[in-house]
């Protein structure tokens, strides 16, 4: 997304400051959310992170080491217009990203309506498929700004999706990183970076 990119170039751009250190960045696009898995596992550990709507869960905690969060989200049910559930037996379609925590949390959506759900290698390819394949997409609250969808409802409301910065375990990155996140949140330059991207949703995914 434009708004991580420029985020983590003026988080950068501050850690190159402070340690008076010239940082070469280069930026690796990835085909679809799995991709961008593994290449942070090809690359070299003190020099690579991994910032793509990653969201922190107990079992990559496990594997990987993450910043603090620099989105507050949730999951949530959406859809390109307002829907209504029915009371009866059809099944409502949903979508989710392949790879992503919501195609999880999906197996369970059976326990609250009727439901058949179907896989994609990307949020967009989901989101193209709403009203013609699927229903509703499952996926970050997020998404509602990024693809001007309605909400339906919040799913989970107790459980927290929040996105961060990953790294491989032990990167001396983290705490690098950390400390220029806290500088740069406290900046009007970032203030300036979320109403740009976010306008009104700002006060949804940002601590105020």
């Amino acid at each position: 997304a434009k708004f991580e990119l420029e985020f983590i170039r003026n988080i950068l751009q501050i850690l190159e400051k402070d340690s008076k250190q010239k940082i070469n960045i280069k930026y690796t696009g990835v085909k679809d959310f799995k991709s961008s898995f593994i290449s942070l596992e090809a690359g070299e550990k003190d020099q690579t992170l991994l910032i793509n709507n990653v969201s922190i869960t107990e079992s990559r905690k496990k594997v990987y080491d993450f910043s603090e969060p620099y989105i507050f989200n949730k999951y949530a049910l959406m859809s390109k217009k307002n829907y209504f559930f029915k009371d009866d037996e059809t099944k409502k379609r949903v979508g989710v990203r392949i790879g992503g925590f919501a195609e999880t949390l999906s197996k369970n959506l059976h326990e609250e309506f009727p439901v058949e759900v179907k896989g994609y290698k990307s949020l967009p390819l989901a989101q193209k498929a709403l009203g013609k394949e699927i229903d509703m997409i499952l996926s970050d609250y997020i998404m509602v700004w990024a693809f001007n969808l309605k909400l339906i409802k919040i799913y989970k409301p107790d459980l927290s999706n929040d996105f961060a910065i990953m790294y491989k375990k032990g990167s001396v990155l983290k705490d690098q990183i950390d400390a220029a996140m806290q500088k740069f949140k406290k900046t009007d330059q970032f203030k300036k970076l979320i109403k740009k991207h976010f306008a009104n949703f700002e006060n949804l995914f940002f601590e105020s």
